[in-house]
């Protein structure tokens, strides 16, 4: 057994903004798109973008039949994948582990794509060509939508800083003269 999995470039975007990755295309996986919590949250918190409730929860099943998590949400984005752009794909939110995001038999048979798994490839259906698009979509690079801490040191200046200029503020509309304005 075992094997190198089959897996494809693709671009999860949405608002113009997009990450490059490789998605691992999966006819055991019995639903249509995933992604792993750790990616929608990071694209949540780094495009202003919301995960979205599912109307009832979905129990998952692992590959081996076992029930594993329960999912409660997805995410909508928009997929690029090998020139086609496929828009408000809902991928329902899961820890996946190895892959950050997969797509299952369902979206297979939505699309109507097959898989030539001698060439390692998706066998797209005729009416189904690459899709021209005239939006130039900004990319970003994968790591930089981990957040990164502020220095301790930094966050107290901001803090001290928004709280004198809070405090200026209140002077002046006080009337009260600061110290700069002062006249001896």
């Amino acid at each position: 057994m075992g094997g190198s999995p089959l897996t494809v470039p693709c671009t999860l975007a949405k608002n113009g903004i997009g990450i490059d990755l490789d998605i691992l295309v999966d006819t055991g996986a019995n639903g249509f798109a995933f992604i792993d919590a750790t990616l929608a949250n990071q694209l949540c918190e780094s495009l202003s973008l919301q995960l979205t409730a599912l109307p009832r929860t979905i129990q998952a099943k692992g590959y081996d039949g076992r029930k594993g998590q329960v999912a409660s949400h997805c995410l909508t984005l928009n997929l690029i994948l090998e020139g086609r752009r496929q828009y408000n794909i809902p991928f329902i939110v899961l820890q996946l582990g190895v892959h950050e995001a997969i797509l299952g038999r369902k979206w297979l048979e939505y699309f109507h794509v097959n898989l030539d798994i001698a060439k390692r490839r998706l066998i797209w259906p005729p009416e189904n060509t690459p899709t021209p698009s005239f939006m130039r979509l900004i990319r970003i690079d994968r790591k930089d939508l981990v957040c990164k801490k502020t220095p301790e040191t930094i966050r107290k200046d901001i803090v001290q800083r928004d709280q004198a200029f809070t405090l200026e503020d209140k002077r002046q509309r006080d009337g009260k003269r600061t110290s700069s304005t002062r006249q001896d």
